[in-house]
C-alpha cells in the first residue's frame, strides 16, 4: 500500500531535481526553501509511519535513498561553488561509498544487516541539513549572517565529526551482521 509516510518519502525524491534547477539558475533563496521542505518531509515520513502503524519495506529501503540522493545533490552543488572543501565532500562519499559497499558485500555473503534508525544515523542527519542550510546561505550572498561571523569551519569541523560517527556505525552494524551470519 501506498499510504501518507511512503508517499511523504517519494516527495522528497520529487522535490530534489526542482531544487537542483533552482540553484543552476542562481535563485538560492528559493533552492534552500524547497530543500527545508525535503527535510521537513524526511521527519514527517517516519513520524507518520511509526505513529499510524504505515512502515513498510519500501519505505525502510526508499527513506535512505531518498536520504542520500538529496544530501548528495546539495553538498554536489556547494562542493562545485567553492562552499565546501573537497575533503569534506570527499568524506561524504566514503560514508556513502561504504554503506552501499558494505550492503553488496553482505549479500553476496547472504546476511544483510537490518536497517534501522541509529542515534548517530539520526544526529548527523539534523547536523547535515542545518550545515548544508548555513553553507547555502552564507553562499546566498552578504547578508545572510552578521560580517563577523564565519561559521564555516565550525560547520566543517560538525559535520566531519558527525560523517566519521556515520561511517563508525555503519561498521559495527556490517560487522553485527557478519558475526550474526556466523551463530
Amino acid at each position: 500500500r501506498f499510504e501518507a509516510a511512503n508517499i511523504l518519502t517519494a516527495a522528497r525524491l520529487f522535490l530534489i531535481p526542482p531544487v537542483m534547477l533552482l540553484l543552476a539558475r542562481n535563485l538560492v533563496s528559493w533552492a534552500i526553501s524547497g530543500y527545508c521542505v525535503i527535510l521537513a518531509t524526511d521527519v514527517a515520513d517516519g513520524w507518520v509511519a511509526r505513529r499510524f502503524g504505515q512502515e513498510t519495506v519500501f519505505g525502510l529501503m526508499l527513506d535512505p535513498f531518498c536520504d542520500i540522493a538529496s544530501t548528495f545533490a546539495m553538498m554536489t552543488w556547494l562542493w562545485r561553488v567553492d562552499a565546501v572543501p573537497g575533503w569534506l565532500y570527499a568524506l561524504l562519499i566514503v560514508r556513502y561509498a561504504e554503506f552501499f559497499a558494505g550492503m553488496i558485500i553482505l549479500k553476496v555473503m547472504g546476511r544483510t544487516p537490518r536497517l534501522r534508525a541509529t542515534l548517530p544515523g539520526k544526529v548527523t542527519g539534523v547536523i547535515q541539513g542545518a550545515g548544508i542550510v548555513i553553507l547555502a546561505l552564507e553562499k546566498r550572498g552578504p547578508g545572510a549572517f552578521p560580517a563577523a561571523w564565519n561559521a564555516d569551519i565550525a560547520v566543517y569541523s560538525v559535520m566531519a565529526l558527525a560523517f566519521l560517527s556515520v561511517i563508525f556505525s555503519q561498521t559495527l552494524i556490517g560487522i553485527e551482521a557478519v558475526r550474526a551470519k556466523r551463530a
